[in-house]
């Protein structure tokens, strides 16, 4: 019944074979509508191990992470210099390390761990390099005709952040 000429498009199944295959005849309200998929328990860690091709390959760090820091998330690897908003600075001085936490991904070149939200006892530990502020930005507001206008500046405090370690958390909880 499949008339398609691409090889990777025969792996598809129609809609109808679809419904058979995963929906109920007649869903029952105290079940959910897929009774062979089960949903994910809180906090599992989904483990990818996968192959990759080193001839020719690009420079990749060992081993990187996506991490929640305060409230953006950011792709790091280990000696990265990350810009975040403003960190209260009598609490982190310059040269304090700061522990985060909240990471979503942890990969390497043999394999990625995927949090559900987040990946169980993984963190990223970050060392404050510097407080500053970012380049200065004009707003100026004309009302044309009117003779009125304001210009304000604005400069927002940022963070340097250099990333020290990524413990990939331990893998047997």
């Amino acid at each position: 019944s499949k008339s398609t000429s691409h090889p990777f498009l025969e792996e598809f199944i129609s809609a109808e074979e679809f419904k058979a295959k995963y929906m109920p005849a007649s869903p029952d309200p105290n079940k959910h509508h897929f009774p062979n998929i089960e949903p994910p328990a809180e906090n599992l860690v989904t483990v990818v191990s996968h192959q990759i091709n080193t001839e020719g390959s690009v420079d990749t760090p060992e081993r990187f992470a996506i991490a929640d820091l305060r409230g953006f998330q950011y792709k790091v690897a280990v000696g990265d210099l990350v810009v975040v908003d403003r960190i209260d600075a009598e609490a982190y001085p310059v040269g304090s390390t700061m522990t985060f936490d909240r990471v979503l991904l942890v990969g390497s070149r043999n394999e990625t761990l995927i949090g559900r939200p987040n990946v169980v006892g993984a963190s990223v530990v970050a060392r404050v390099e510097q407080h500053t502020k970012d380049k200065k930005l004009t707003i100026f507001k004309l009302r044309r005709r009117k003779h009125s206008k304001r210009t304000q500046g604005f400069r927002r405090h940022l963070t340097l952040l250099r990333i020290l370690e990524i413990n990939p958390g331990d893998l047997t909880e």
